[in-house]
């Protein structure tokens, strides 16, 4: 077999060849050694396994599933494999190792009447109480003097070593690091994901440093300079791992909810898991800011308001809440009300990246050529990212002075942009189009989408493209079926783009 077929890289390659979800493969690798290698370069579990390997685990040469859970498809039970290292796979985190007896358990065979003890072990036995014994006393003694070592003796119902209180030191520096996330300032960010990642080294699948780093990484994309992709990828490996070892995490299945909305466009399962955030902590102001945030995305205007009403009741005041708040408002057609938010958070916390990039927007949209570019560069240079800033310059020079040459520009960037994508969306390029006037380059966009089984949220730029060609029967019959399915309420019939 060639290498590269041999070779699956990531949780989602592995889970699909052996047919379980992510969760359920990550568990297994760590506590039932499921063959699973991680690249070195730093904490963001990048692994592989190898097809062989894998075979030969669900062939019963490896340890097999837990108790109470049916194995994969073709398996065998497994004999119990003594474990010779005693340490878990290189690069995974550790875990208590237990030797498994197969699934499903078989019964213990009768035993066979002993005959009379030898007077030779008759001895050794004595020997061995006597051990046990003295064992005990000193166990005795040293609880009675509060000396005894936790972990010796685990107390029915403990926390798992993970979930122990970090030291002092240690619990300072997350603190801190926590603050520089929800500063949302580029540089704090990336300041915060170094420290996060070097205690991380320290304290492998502790929950609060996970929920930290997937947050941290989960908003560098926005906030900060790294790609998409590569921030929501990070970002889901470190939830999937908190919620392999903490299932009710809030944190965890909110930063899922959000890749499964934006990178997978999978609206349906993206509510499920936000509603089941909410569920486990209801408190949340972000579980709540984020799930109105694709609410309101998808053009569910009513149930996008009530979220942000929780939310800013939960966390009055916050810049970056307000920010996609006023986003939503825009989104729901409230021109004028969401433009004034904008423009006195930009006044109080002008270093706040989401700000400018809304305002650039919402500039562009009326017609403010300059206003978007002005905006966009504001935006590349907090953020910090010089693909962005390179760009913004050539918008800034052009916008003034050449309306044709700047939206060529626009047009080729959104365009080569979404035909990058593996899973392209064309909503923007759309958008560009429908702002300059260009009919023809809207059409063949809108028909690319469609022949790609596009399906946009992007309410706030398919409800202006659908006003102002709401008299073109080609446009309005191009653009309904790129709608997506609800969030809440599934039902098959598609949902329309408002036209007001």
């Amino acid at each position: 077999m060639d290498r590269g077929e041999e070779r699956l890289d990531g949780w989602k390659a592995i889970a699909r060849y052996i047919g379980r979800d992510r969760s359920t493969v990550i568990r297994w690798a760590n506590e039932r050694q499921l063959p699973v290698h991680s690249l070195p370069g730093g904490k963001s579990r990048t692994v592989y396994a190898l097809r062989s390997e894998l075979d030969a685990w669900v062939r019963g040469d490896g340890d097999a599933p837990p108790p109470g859970e049916p194995p994969p498809a073709g398996s065998k039970p497994a004999e119990p494999q003594p474990d010779p290292a005693g340490a878990p796979e290189p690069g995974l985190p550790p875990a208590d190792r237990v030797v498994d007896a197969g699934w499903p358990p078989e019964p213990a065979p009768a035993m066979a009447p002993r005959a009379a003890t030898s007077r030779h072990e008759q001895s050794k036995r004595r020997r061995i109480s006597v051990a046990v014994a003295a064992f005990l006393v000193l166990i005795l003694g040293a609880l009675a003097l509060g000396r005894f070592a936790p972990g010796i003796l685990p107390t029915p119902g403990a926390p798992s070593p993970a979930a122990l209180p970090l030291p002092p030191a240690m619990h300072r520096q997350v603190l801190e690091a926590r603050d520089d996330i929800a500063s949302r300032s580029a540089e704090r960010l990336q300041r915060a994901i170094q420290t996060l990642t070097r205690l991380s080294n320290h304290a492998p699948d502790h929950p609060a440093i996970r929920a930290a780093l997937a947050e941290g990484y989960l908003l560098a994309r926005e906030f900060g300079a790294l790609p998409d992709a590569l921030a929501l990828e990070r970002a889901e490996s470190e939830a999937e791992a908190l919620l392999a070892t903490t299932p009710q995490s809030a944190p965890a299945l909110r930063v899922l909810g959000v890749v499964a909305y934006w990178r997978d466009r999978d609206p349906a399962r993206a509510g499920a898991l936000f509603r089941r955030a909410i569920a486990a902590a209801p408190q949340d102001a972000l579980a709540r800011q984020w799930y109105a945030n694709i609410l309101s995305d998808n053009g569910e205007d009513a149930a996008a308001l009530r979220e942000f009403d929780v939310a800013r009741a939960l966390n009055p005041g916050a810049p970056y809440l307000l920010a996609d708040y006023a986003w939503a408002l825009w989104n729901a057609g409230h021109d004028e009300q969401a433009e004034t938010l904008l423009r006195e958070l930009a006044l109080a916390y002008p270093a706040l990246a989401s700000v400018h990039d809304c305002l650039s927007v919402i500039a562009l949209s009326r017609g403010d050529r300059t206003g978007y570019a002005r905006h966009l560069r504001l935006r590349a240079e907090i953020r910090r990212s010089p693909e962005l800033a390179s760009y913004a310059r050539v918008v800034e020079q052009m916008a003034p002075r050449n309306a044709a040459a700047l939206y060529d520009v626009m047009l080729t960037r959104a365009l080569s942009q979404a035909e990058a994508s593996a899973d392209p969306d064309h909503s923007w390029a759309a958008f560009v189009a429908s702002v300059f006037g260009d009919r023809t380059q809207l059409l063949a966009t809108l028909a690319r989408a469609r022949a790609n089984g596009e399906q946009w949220g992007a309410a706030g730029f398919t409800r202006r493209i659908a006003r102002r060609w709401r008299d073109d029967p080609q446009v309005t019959t191009l653009l309904p079926p790129l709608a997506q399915e609800r969030i809440e309420g599934r039902s098959a019939m598609l949902r329309h783009f408002a036209t007001q």
